[in-house]
């Protein structure tokens, strides 16, 4: 799963496999079509929360359980590492949906909630 999160897609997303199921979270099949952008966000936002968390998780593997045990150059580290694969504008899957749901949050607002 990291590294579906901890690729540099560029313009080319549906090479990632976790945008790839991202975008298939969005068909509707009954009526054929895609689904509401209020039900979408929502996926979305799941998701990329999860993505989050195995990051995080990732990040941390074989370190010590105990908070206080985290030195403040590994804190460092994970801030940085944060910066290169989390925020938007990395080219990152979780900055692609970040995107997708700035999106759906646009047209959302546009269609009055629908």
């Amino acid at each position: 799963m990291l590294a579906s999160i901890k690729q540099h897609v560029g313009g080319i997303v549906y090479i990632n496999p976790l945008l790839s199921f991202c975008a298939a979270l969005g068909i509707k099949t009954n009526p054929l079509g895609f689904a509401e952008p209020h039900l979408y966000t929502g996926l979305l936002a799941a998701v990329l929360w999860w993505s989050r968390l195995f990051f995080l998780e990732g990040f941390f593997i074989g370190e010590p359980v105990d908070l206080g045990t985290v030195s403040p150059e590994m804190a460092l580290r994970f801030r940085e590492d944060v910066a290169a694969w989390i925020y938007t504008g990395t080219l990152t899957p979780t900055s692609t949906i970040i995107g997708w749901m700035a999106y759906a949050k646009g047209i959302r607002k546009t269609t009055a909630g629908r």
